[in-house]
């Protein structure tokens, strides 16, 4: 279900305030998959991918450990759900298969 949260500049705040003198991060505006594809393949670097409302794409890549259900866990606070964000414990596999369905064949 789609959500109006402004994940984009929460991570920004976030990020700004952990990093440390060797971190880096990065926030690209793209429009198809292909340059998720390559970061991944290449392996130097995580990133996170968020699709807004309006079909705007960013990834931003890191190159620090990024907590495990990041956006997950900033998604429930935001919206009023804190419990919901631990994956394992709340799994909604009902929307797990519709992300696939939607991703099928994007990368």
């Amino acid at each position: 279900m789609p959500v109006s949260i402004n994940l984009i500049e929460k991570m920004a705040l976030n990020f700004l305030k952990a990093l440390s003198i060797n971190d880096y991060y990065r926030l690209e505006r793209i429009s198809a998959f292909e340059r998720l594809k390559a970061l991944y393949d290449s392996q130097k670097a995580s990133y996170l991918f968020v699709e807004t409302n309006d079909l705007k794409r960013y990834m931003t890549e890191v190159n620090f450990i990024i907590p495990s259900q990041y956006l997950r866990k900033i998604i429930a606070f935001s919206i009023g759900r804190p419990e919901d964000w631990n994956w394992k414990e709340k799994p909604d596999y009902e929307t797990l298969n519709k992300t696939i369905e939607k991703l099928q064949g994007k990368f």
